[in-house]
């Protein structure tokens, strides 16, 4: 359970090859920052981190897509910092944004910012149940695709249209774990992984 290709279906458990409408040209590189969960918990946090590794995943199923993700070092809220961030990892494009999460529902919001021109491309607010929250997942990726104006080679559409997991119970689980895991020095909580596998 080392990463969360575990739960894609079998035709999608690598990226798409380019089709023949790919866009001709170098990869464009975007940087997603990490969601700032707004509720302040501790199980806010591992679900906005979780959100932000799930993204960054059906991004990089994109070929003329190129993904920077864990980056925390910069506040996504200074002009300045963004434009410092772009040129240290040499991106254009930096995804950002926020999670408020309830006992039934989610808010999720999201934006694109060129770190050039530091100019908004586009933004998103996402107000769903908790059980709805892996379509946000796909619906802020394809934004991403339409906001960068990206050609989808053969398959990829269908992958950013696929929930990585029809269950919420399992997603949740799993994300937890893995967030444990990474927090403890990469020791295994298997009860977390036992609970989304059986979910």
């Amino acid at each position: 359970y080392r990463n969360w290709k575990v739960w894609w279906p079998p035709s999608h458990a690598a990226p798409a090859a380019a089709g023949a409408g790919a866009a001709v040209g170098s990869p464009k590189r975007v940087a997603i920052l990490p969601f700032e969960p707004l509720g302040g918990g501790a199980d806010d946090q591992y679900f906005a981190e979780g959100l932000t590794d799930e993204l960054s995943g059906l991004l990089s199923h994109v070929h003329n897509v190129v993904v920077v993700s864990r980056i925390g070092s910069m506040s996504e809220k200074d002009p300045t910092a963004r434009s410092n961030l772009g040129r240290a990892l040499g991106v254009k494009y930096i995804l950002g944004g926020s999670i408020q999460r309830g006992k039934a529902k989610v808010r999720v919001r999201a934006h694109i910012t060129d770190s050039e021109s530091e100019t908004q491309l586009w933004a998103g607010s996402y107000d769903r149940d908790l059980n709805d929250v892996l379509a946000v997942e796909n619906e802020v990726a394809n934004a991403v695709v339409q906001a960068l104006e990206l050609t989808l080679g053969a398959g990829e559409q269908q992958i950013l249209d696929t929930p990585p997991t029809k269950s919420p119970r399992a997603f949740d689980a799993y994300i937890r774990g893995k967030s444990l895991t990474v927090r403890f020095n990469n020791r295994g909580h298997e009860a977390d992984f036992d609970a989304a596998i059986g979910a």
